[in-house]
C-alpha cells in the first residue's frame, strides 16, 4: 500500500512539475506594428516571433524585410535596409534612424499568441 501511494505521489509531483514549465510555451506567436498614420514609412510591420536573427515582414513600402539585431521584452532593434527601426514593444513607438535623421511614430501594438 505504501508504495503504491509512494508511486502515485511521485507520479503527480512529476505531472505538476511538467504543466507548469510548458505554461510558457506556444506554437504560434505574432507582434504587429500598425503605423497607418500620415507621414509613416509603412503601413504595418509583422513578426512571427521576436528573437535576434528573425526577419519580418514590412508592409507597404520596400524593402520588404527587416531583421532583428537585439531584443529584450521592452525593446527590439532591427536593421530595414539603409535604414534602422527600434520598435518599443509596449508602447508601439517606432524609431527610425536614416541618414542620420531620426524620426518616431507612434504605432499601434497587436500581439497574438496561440
Amino acid at each position: 500500500m505504501s508504495n503504491a501511494l509512494l508511486g502515485f505521489s511521485l507520479t503527480t509531483l512529476i505531472i505538476a512539475g511538467s504543466l507548469s514549465d510548458c505554461s510558457n510555451l506556444s506554437r504560434y506567436q505574432n507582434e504587429i506594428y500598425e503605423c497607418s498614420k500620415p507621414g509613416a514609412p509603412f503601413e504595418r510591420v509583422t513578426f512571427e516571433k521576436v528573437a535576434l536573427g528573425k526577419i519580418g515582414k514590412v508592409t507597404g513600402t520596400v524593402p520588404r524585410d527587416v531583421t532583428i539585431t537585439f531584443a529584450n521584452k521592452k525593446i527590439f532593434n532591427a536593421d530595414w535596409g539603409k535604414s534602422e527601426l527600434s520598435i518599443n514593444r509596449e508602447t508601439g513607438a517606432v524609431s527610425i534612424i536614416k541618414n542620420g535623421t531620426l524620426r518616431t511614430h507612434a504605432c499601434k501594438v497587436m500581439k497574438f499568441r496561440m
